[in-house]
């Protein structure tokens, strides 16, 4: 079979122009094509470009009814694994990138998706970079770099976020760091539900020494005294710890001392040893 329609431009202009008045049917139509492992559509070999494009669609309309400048649509429900647009990068530079210049969503996903994933990142061969990096948010005042929400009223047991390291022999692996360079805290934690608790440890580890839930290391750099833990919003008689009963069968012999403030003034809690 041969080609039905060539165009042989050896001139600096347009091989194909068409200027259409067509106001509601399209100006380039392709009806009904038979391909089926072909492109209907292929640009190729684009191999002298510099700083042109492969394909460029551009508008300056200022009307502001609803509409799509580009719209791929994958219309048919059992094409389970067409792809509606596909982006291969073979050089070291970004696939896509969105320049938006107007104060609204750069991005926006729609998805009616029940049990599968919205986004997908399968980052398979980094080692030394990071799978998602959000950079150069410096012209924050009172907005946020993330802010993840739900109102789902579902009584079901679920976590909004999980963070996990898989890997058992990951044993320099930190699950989530936060650093706070300026004179505030870094972590707040606002819990207003009417039972359950702000914080909640589950350690389950298998180690012959002795382990700690928590490990606090304070270097006050200034004057003052570094501490451990401020209960001092705790109103008058209200526990400030709640510890196993365990009752004393056999006293020792006072050792060591724990200091505690109370109202600006250090106290000394003794601290006995040999006992049981």
């Amino acid at each position: 079979a041969q080609r039905a329609f060539f165009i042989d431009q050896n001139g600096n202009n347009n091989s194909i122009q068409i200027d259409s008045e067509a106001t509601t049917n399209a100006v380039i139509q392709i009806n009904l094509p038979k391909n089926t492992t072909a492109p209907v559509i292929q640009i190729q070999n684009c191999d002298a470009l510099t700083t042109g494009a492969a394909l460029r669609v551009h508008s300056n309309s200022s009307s502001t009814s609803t509409r799509n400048i580009g719209s791929f649509l994958q219309a048919n429900a059992s094409a389970a694994n067409a792809t509606a647009l596909f982006i291969d990068q073979k050089a070291d530079r970004r696939a896509l990138h969105i320049n938006q210049d107007g104060n609204a969503q750069a991005i926006r996903i729609e998805a009616d998706t029940t049990t599968g994933d919205i986004i997908s990142y399968e980052p398979s061969s980094i080692t030394t970079g990071r799978a998602f990096a959000m950079t150069g948010a410096n012209a924050l005042t009172t907005g946020k770099i993330m802010s993840l929400q739900s109102n789902s009223s579902d009584t079901s047991t679920r976590d909004l976020v999980l963070i996990q390291n898989n890997a058992g022999l990951a044993t320099g692996a930190t699950v989530l760091n936060l650093r706070q360079d300026a004179a505030q805290r870094a972590l707040y934690i606002d819990h207003n539900g009417t039972s359950g608790n702000s914080i909640k440890i589950d350690q389950a580890g298998n180690s012959p020494n002795t382990t700690w839930a928590i490990d606090i290391l304070n270097n006050n750099a200034g004057a003052g005294v570094p501490g451990g833990i401020d209960f001092g919003s705790f109103s008058q008689d209200e526990p400030i710890l709640n510890a196993r009963d365990d009752a004393i069968t056999a006293t020792g012999t006072i050792s060591k001392q724990i200091a505690v403030e109370i109202g600006g003034t250090i106290y000394y809690l003794v601290a006995y040893t040999h006992g049981t």
